[in-house]
């Protein structure tokens, strides 16, 4: 992993970039799956793999916003654990919700644990950020 991420490379802040958005893309085409398994019409598929999609780079979008302009912080006030609650409770209703019943009955086990490895290039970010 040091030969690709150099000490002190910008390279470090695109991988995070990028399986940011790589995962946002996956939780859209995983949406657009699980309703096309679903025998849901094509226009409904469309238009929830669509608001899926603005879901969740909409959030990309604010949070990244939210971090240029300064505003995400652990100083007094501290906001990273207002973001990080945040975070946490919109996992819980989107894993309560329709679309997340809809999510783990439609695709196969194998896949939803699958997703699961985006933690290991995490992982890898993570060490390579210690060792800049």
């Amino acid at each position: 992993m040091s030969a690709l991420l150099p000490a002190g490379s910008p390279l470090l802040r695109v991988g995070f970039v990028g399986l940011a958005l790589f995962l946002a893309a996956l939780f859209a085409f995983a949406v657009n799956r699980a309703w096309t398994r679903y025998g849901a019409p094509r226009g409904v598929v469309t238009r929830s793999t669509t608001l899926a999609a603005a879901a969740a780079f909409g959030w990309l979008a604010l949070t990244a916003g939210a971090a240029v302009l300064g505003w995400l912080h652990f100083t007094n006030p501290p906001t990273m654990p207002l973001l990080i609650g945040t975070g946490f409770a919109l996992a819980i209703v989107i894993g309560l919700s329709g679309v997340g019943k809809r999510l783990a009955g439609q695709l196969p086990l194998a896949a939803l644990v699958g997703f699961q490895s985006f933690r290991i290039v995490v992982e890898l970010l993570l060490h390579r950020a210690y060792l800049d």
